[in-house]
Formats: C-alpha cells, sequence, structure tokens
C-alpha cells in the first residue's frame, strides 16, 4: 500500500490532520521503492534502493539506503594498476627521456598509496551509513575478494620458489621457512627483511589485511561522529599521513643525507653503482623500508579516505556543484603537476602523502568530473578492466617470471633486464588478458562460493 501526500501541505485548515496522517504513515509497511539522491551528480543511473530491514531490539523495521554506485572509481583502478606495472618493468624505457617524462613514470610506485586512499574510500562509502557493520560478515567478504587471485598468484610461482630452494640455486633468503610462512599468510610486510620475497608486489596486501581488521572497529566511531567531528578526524588522519616522513627526514636514522633521497636517486632507472648501493642499503639495512612498507605507517592514508567515503555519503550537499567541479580538475591538475616535477621532492614524502593527500581530494568529488571523462571511465570495457586491477596487480610478478623463461628458452631472447618498447607491449596484454581470465573464470566463482559457505 502506498500513500502520498502533496508536498507542500495544501491549507492551514488541514494542519490539524498532520499528526494523524503522519502515524498512519508511520503503521504502513511501505513496499520498496528507488529513492532519488539529487546530491550525488554524476554517479551510476543505477539508483539507491530504499528496504526495510530490523535491528536488534527494534520492534519497527528501519530504513537502509544503499549508497549509489560511481562507476568512474572502477575504471580509475585499471589505469592506477597499469601505472604500477609500468613503474616495475619499463623505466628503462624513459631513462633519455625529458626530465618530466622520467618523472612521472619514476613516480609509479605513488600507485599504491592510491590505492590504499581509494580503498578506504570505497569501504566507507559503501558500509559506513547507518547501520554497525558486522564484523564476520565484512571479512568473510574481504577473503572472497583478496584471497582467490592471492592464491592463485601463488600457485602460478611455485615452480621458481622450488628452484630457488635447490642446493645449487644462489638465492637471497636465508629463511626459507620464514619466506613460506610469510607468503602463505600475507604477512610479509610484518616481518623485517621479507616484504619483498617471493611475489614483492603483496606486500601491500598485507597492509590491506590490517586495514581490513581494523575496519568494523574505526567504522563504529566513524559512524557517530557528526559534520564537524568526522571533517576533524579528515584533519587528524591527513596530519598522521606526514608524521613518519617528517620524523625520518628530520632524525635521519640512516644517516643518508636528505639530497640522497630524492626520487630521481631512488626510483629512476640507472646503472651508477653508488645509487644502486644505496638504495639496497635503504631497501633491506635501513629504517627506510619501515618507513615505507610497514602497515601501521599506512593505516592513516587508508583511514583519511574511510573518513572522506563516510563524509561523501552522509554530509555531502548538492548546492556547491560547482566548486566541485572547479575541486576536482584543480586536484587533477595538482596530481600531474607534482608528478611531473617529483624528480627533485623527497621519495619518502610522495610515496604515501602529498599524492595520497591530492587523490583523496580527487576522488571525494569525482562524480563532478567532466562528463566525457565520466562517460570513458565508466565504459563496459573499463569496467572489465577496472574489475580485474587486483588481479592484474597480483600477478604481474609471477606472470613476469614465465613471460621471461619463455622468451629465452623457447624464442631465444636476450637482454631482459631491461624490457624494450615491444617486449613491455606485448607482457602488458599478456598480462591484461591473463587478468581478466583469472578474474572471471577463478576469481569470481571463488567468491561466489566463499560467500555462500560462510
Amino acid at each position: 500500500m502506498r500513500v502520498s501526500l502533496p508536498r507542500p501541505f495544501p491549507g492551514k485548515e488541514f494542519l490539524f490532520l498532520r499528526p494523524v496522517l503522519g502515524a498512519a504513515l508511520r503503521s504502513v509497511d511501505l513496499e520498496r521503492q528507488p529513492v532519488r539522491h539529487r546530491s550525488m551528480p554524476g554517479v551510476d543511473e543505477q539508483q539507491a534502493v530504499q528496504r526495510r530491514v530490523a535491528r536488534p531490539g527494534c520492534p519497527n523495521p528501519v530504513a537502509i539506503v544503499k549508497a549509489p554506485a560511481i562507476p568512474a572509481l572502477t575504471g580509475i583502478r585499471f589505469f592506477l594498476a597499469l601505472f604500477v606495472v609500468i613503474f616495475h618493468f619499463g623505466l628503462g624505457l624513459v631513462s633519455d627521456a625529458p626530465a618530466w617524462a622520467r618523472n612521472v613514470l619514476g613516480s609509479g610506485y605513488t600507485a599504491v598509496s592510491m590505492f590504499f586512499v581509494l580503498s578506504g574510500f570505497v569501504l566507507g562509502y559503501n558500509y559506513l551509513g547507518d547501520v554497525k557493520v558486522r564484523a564476520s560478515r565484512f571479512w568473510i567478504a574481504r577473503v572472497a575478494r583478496i584471497g582467490p587471485a592471492y592464491w592463485t598468484a601463488l600457485l602460478i610461482q611455485i615452480p621458481f620458489w622450488i628452484q630457488e630452494l635447490l642446493p645449487n640455486h644462489t638465492t637471497s633468503f636465508n629463511y626459507p621457512l620464514t619466506t613460506i610462512l610469510v607468503s602463505l599468510t600475507c604477512t610479509q610486510a610484518w616481518v623485517i627483511g621479507t616484504h619483498a620475497v617471493w611475489n614483492m608486489p603483496a606486500w601491500s596486501l598485507s597492509c590491506e589485511w590490517f586495514f581490513y581488521l581494523l575496519f568494523p572497529f574505526i567504522g563504529i566511531q566513524l559512524i557517530k561522529l557528526r559534520r564537524n567531528g568526522l571533517f576533524c578526524a579528515m584533519t587528524v588522519f591527513a596530519g598522521l599521513t606526514l608524521l613518519v616522513p617528517l620524523l625520518y627526514l628530520l632524525f635521519q636514522p640512516d644517516h643518508i643525507s636528505t639530497a640522497s633521497l630524492t626520487q630521481e636517486n631512488l626510483t629512476h632507472f640507472t646503472r651508477d653503482t653508488t645509487l644502486l648501493s644505496t638504495r639496497f642499503v635503504l631497501w633491506h639495512d635501513g629504517w627506510y623500508r619501515l618507513a615505507l612498507y610497514n602497515p601501521i605507517v599506512h593505516l592513516p592514508t587508508f583511514l583519511l579516505g574511510m573518513s572522506v567515503g563516510r563524509y561523501r555519503r552522509i554530509f555531502s550537499g548538492p548546492r556547491s556543484s560547482g566548486i566541485r567541479r572547479v575541486a576536482v580538475h584543480l586536484s587533477a591538475f595538482a596530481i600531474l603537476t607534482v608528478l611531473a616535477i617529483s624528480g627533485r621532492m623527497p621519495h619518502i614524502l610522495l610515496h604515501d602523502c602529498i599524492v595520497a593527500l591530492l587523490f583523496c581530494a580527487f576522488i571525494s568529488q569525482v562524480t563532478a568530473l567532466w562528463r566525457p571523462v565520466q562517460r570513458l571511465l565508466s565504459t563496459r570495457p573499463l569496467l572489465i578492466l577496472g574489475e580485474a586491477s587486483y588481479t592484474m596487480y597480483i600477478l604481474q610478478h609471477p606472470l613476469s617470471l614465465w613471460f621471461e623463461t619463455i622468451l629465452r628458452h623457447v624464442f631465444h631472447v636476450t637482454g631482459l633486464e631491461v624490457y624494450t618498447f615491444p617486449i613491455l607491449l606485448e607482457f602488458v596484454v599478456v598480462l591484461v588478458a591473463a587478468s581478466v581470465l583469472t578474474s572471471v573464470f577463478i576469481e569470481k566463482p571463488a567468491r561466489k562460493w566463499i560467500m555462500s559457505v560462510r
């Protein structure tokens, strides 16, 4: 049964009926109806659905509004994953390119920080409505989302692990049992010296697991905050992202000058043995690796994304659409500018700070992005690629081992220490195709099975 009242209520002579009709409306079991979100310009045309559910201890059902989808974020995920892949395998292509090109490709590691922000934003936007998150249900959903592709990557790389453990193989892993345990449990980033073992990009998943573990508990506190409190939380989290990098630069615990810690010295392609030696010390023996890889250091970035996602869902109104359009395009321009001039900037400040903060401002207003760009990011092919972006990220290293092995032993290709453009293009095509197939035929069926047996 549906009951509707004309708005505004006509005539003062009928005002005495308001309490009576209001009580009648509250007693009616309303059917499911679409809810229009005028405060969400640029979101997917699929409208949020209002459904009636009962809370424990509450005799009457309460309305829960599902957040409208923002499909452009899915398309952005693909480009972030591609950015990381090119950073890992294509830096040699721009060794003689203009400085801005070397700087942009040399800052591909910042895409991982953007992933942390995006992950927190999406979870905060989708889960932090007005109802408490069920921790067990959330954790099972996260295992179903992350686990299948991660374990597939482990299986793909098993032959190379066996080869590394053979007596006649030179390996840098002094504790193979430790490497096996941290890889199976996805805790690489927690154990000193194991953040880069076997599937090196998986260190970021150690951080994600930690974030997922804390999400239900922190989410409860964020839900309780009003507008001003949530804004204060965002400010605190933004400040905490800068804390560890600034402390490192201030005290220099590895006794390496700040001038040597620029991005061009630490990430750009080089054959300089002095720079390579400095990088090895920082990545493997210094405090620097803790500042870059420890999950606790990256937690504020995720929390910032969470709080912004919650704010975007609950408190973002429709009146400042013009300001939003200016903000989203300015933040996009600022990100590109920072990446283009990043060569002389401290690497540690870019890794989880400056770019992450700008990207947070960008995705918070992404629905105000120029319409043609939104439509492009929301096209069916990019949505498919975006859904496979996590698989693409986690499979890049295992597939590169097989790719290089086949090129060396079947096609007798040499000089694979530095990929040429044709080889990089071939690898990207193979990786994207394998990621989509893995996502469709392994990851999604496994996810459905895990969710069905919970």
